[in-house]
């Protein structure tokens, strides 16, 4: 099948309003391993030069002693962008594809992974075009879109492993991310992702 844009455009409007169906959608493409490492590898990569170009035009943080932080550089934002869709990949295979008994295959988690990467992508250059009108909204709609991708997320991998809850999904992914960051948090401090006093 060829993906057209207005294709690609119907399952990214279709995500919003019928997820779970989107993602079976998505799914019957049956496409091969190879092209999905080359599809994360791709939209990995959009996604950290837009998320930087956004971050440029948005208010940055206060410092404790009243400065203004600096953005994050691209290094470390693809690390962040890697190492958090390495836990994904983790979380829908090994937790709850062996765990708690999913149907779903590295392949379907993959693509689930790469389909909501790419509309994280989208969602990135709306908020890009709002940030060139104005900062503060566009503040406003990543933590609102924050919300809905990770509503959107449940429902994906509840599509893909065949569970029932979207919303067991939920709470299951929040202990096991707790669980798993304490575990990561001496990597991620070496890698000066996480600052030493903030611990």
């Amino acid at each position: 099948m060829q993906l057209s844009f207005a294709y690609l455009w119907q399952l990214f409007l279709r995500s919003f309003q019928e997820p779970r169906a989107a993602m079976a959608q998505v799914l019957s493409l049956g496409i091969s391993r190879q092209t999905l490492w080359q599809l994360l590898l791709f939209t990995c990569t959009i996604s950290v030069v837009v998320s930087y170009i956004t971050g440029s035009f948005l208010p940055q943080p206060q410092l404790p002693d009243g400065t203004e932080a600096s953005q994050i550089s691209p290094f470390r934002l693809g690390l962040i962008l890697l190492l958090s869709q390495g836990l994904l990949l983790f979380l829908g295979t090994v937790v709850a594809g062996k765990i708690a008994h999913g149907q779903g295959s590295f392949d379907d988690v993959l693509t689930m992974i790469i389909f909501q990467q790419l509309i994280m992508f989208v969602l990135n250059l709306f908020q890009l075009l709002i940030a060139l009108v104005s900062p503060a909204f566009a503040v406003m709609f990543g933590l609102s879109t924050l919300v809905v991708l990770i509503w959107q997320l449940c429902q994906f991998v509840a599509e893909v492993h065949g569970f029932k809850s979207a919303l067991a999904v939920f709470l299951w992914g929040c202990v096991a991310v707790i669980l798993i960051s304490f575990a990561l948090a001496p990597l991620m401090i070496s890698l000066g992702l996480v600052p030493l006093e903030g611990v």
